[in-house]
């Protein structure tokens, strides 16, 4: 008699919850992002230089959050499927995109990021945090388990 594989674990409500809330921040450093690459195509530079602001500067913050919001959308997907190993990938790229737009605001260059960056690093940092939570932590061991080692 072959034994059937158990059926898969049901994914948690919190699983679900973190998924969308980082999906939510991720669109939300893409759309920051792009927003900072073309401020340097639509800010005279007279004006830049009244505000004190470096578009040069602006447009690689812009990149950089849109490439990192790319790369956590793609994360966010893998980890919700089970991986641990996205899991721990997605939680440390959220931290560094957090802590990133903190030192940029505490060393007073708050005005080269862009709105909807500081609104998405909100939902960043909650979706890693759910991420962790030892009811998902429970849910991705089980998974692992069930997977077997190559899995």
């Amino acid at each position: 008699m072959s034994a059937t594989p158990p059926p898969p674990v049901a994914r948690p409500r919190i699983i679900t919850t973190a998924f969308w809330v980082s999906v939510a921040g991720a669109v939300l450093l893409i759309a920051g992002g792009s927003l900072g690459v073309t401020i340097f195509l639509t800010t005279p530079a007279a004006t830049a230089q009244r505000l004190h602001l470096s578009p040069q500067l602006i447009v690689g913050l812009g990149a950089l959050f849109m490439i990192a919001g790319l790369v956590l959308g793609f994360l966010c997907g893998r980890t919700r499927n089970g991986d641990k190993r996205f899991r721990r990938a997605q939680v440390a790229l959220s931290v560094v995109v957090v802590l990133l737009t903190f030192f940029l605001v505490a060393n007073g260059m708050s005005s080269n990021v862009t709105i909807p960056t500081f609104l998405g690093v909100i939902p960043v940092a909650v979706g890693a945090t759910l991420f962790v939570r030892p009811a998902a932590s429970a849910w991705f061991d089980t998974v692992a388990e069930q997977d077997g080692p190559n899995g």
